[in-house]
């Protein structure tokens, strides 16, 4: 993600910037590096000491799920997307649906009771 925050540092600067990951260091590297934005969470996501948020039993799975639910909606209703793709150069399962439903906000809002 550091040469991706670097590639989109231009476009951000000086907005508001939501940033969804399930890496805490992500998110605390991302509120050190883009000074001039005001940065933006959903959700809370531990620092798991590089254990992957799906694979930690410590962790209490209503709670991760419903973060990332409301990470997806963020997203879906967000201005503009700068999706991080994975190291292959391909995008994830997740950030192609939050791509989707960005592309159809009209569809979120209605889900949400707001059509």
């Amino acid at each position: 993600y550091i040469r991706f925050f670097e590639d989109i540092a231009p476009k951000v600067k000086g907005k508001n910037l939501l940033v969804c990951s399930d890496d805490h260091a992500c998110i605390e590297y991302a509120r050190k590096y883009f000074v001039d934005s005001r940065i933006i969470t959903i959700s809370d996501i531990p620092d798991t000491g590089g254990v992957s948020l799906h694979l930690n039993k410590n962790l209490d799975r209503y709670e991760t799920n419903l973060d990332a639910l409301a990470d997806l909606v963020a997203l879906s209703l967000s201005d503009e997307l700068h999706i991080c793709p994975h190291d292959k150069g391909e995008l994830s399962g997740y950030s192609m649906l939050a791509r989707n439903l960005n592309s159809q906000k009209g569809l979120v809002w209605e889900l949400l009771g707001r059509a």
